[in-house]
């Protein structure tokens, strides 16, 4: 069964280019209900406030990555479709993903219940906002590095590696806990008070791309210049 790294092998950078465009229309394009939208933003402010606007981002893209995957036809995780089952939900909406058992400790302890300000609300929506703008995003977490870097440092790649890691993924964990099983352990990166894997998804070994496919990707999904 090939890998999603070998399947990246055995296709031309256009279709990759192509697959990887539309996995991230899905995540820029998605209207959530009103009611999955309050949803989110009351689980990013249990999960993530301390961690400022940008820290509940990456968690809310983590979330909206899970919505993206099962809901884009053809993605595939090892040889096998990825479908609501894969994140342990119970169908293909947001709310499903949300609420799906063992998943996320503010469903489990009921804080994601607890009474938030208009100002809390309005921090979050911003959060959800810049989630779901790839290139604001990852220009935010390129400008975060406490250590600037430019395009021809040698930890340039690596640096960006990381930020792709984070805009890619699907699942997070306190630190201090560990993954159910190794299988969830992919690409793990920490930011903030979570360590990100992304298990399930195949597109992080594609999204990556070469610098002469990133001039053929799309403008907003191309990495940004980093800070030098």
């Amino acid at each position: 069964m090939a890998s999603s790294l070998e399947s990246m092998a055995a296709t031309s950078p256009e279709d990759r280019i192509k697959k990887i465009n539309t996995f991230q229309d899905s995540v820029k394009n998605y209207k959530e209900k009103n009611t999955e939208r309050d949803l989110l933003k009351k689980l990013i402010l249990a999960e993530a406030r301390s961690e400022g606007t940008l820290g509940m981002a990456v968690v809310a893209r983590s979330i909206l990555n899970r919505h993206a995957l099962i809901n884009t036809p053809g993605i595939k995780h090892r040889g096998t479709p990825v479908k609501p089952g894969t994140f342990n939900a119970r169908g293909k909406s947001l709310t499903d993903i949300i609420m799906a058992k063992g998943q996320y400790t503010p469903i489990k302890d009921g804080s994601i219940n607890e009474p938030r300000t208009k100002e809390e609300l309005l921090q979050a929506e911003e959060a959800i906002n810049m989630a779901k703008d790839t290139r604001l995003l990852m220009q935010n977490l390129v400008d975060d590095r406490e250590q600037k870097f430019s395009s021809g440092s040698p930890d340039y790649r690596e640096n960006m590696k990381e930020i792709m890691t984070l805009i890619e993924s699907t699942g997070f964990r306190n630190p201090s806990l560990t993954f159910e099983n190794t299988s969830q352990e992919a690409n793990m990166t920490r930011f903030g008070n979570h360590v990100f894997t992304t298990i399930a998804n195949p597109y992080i070994d594609e999204n990556f791309l070469s610098e002469e496919e990133q001039r053929n990707a799309k403008p907003e999904y191309a990495l940004p210049q980093p800070v030098r």
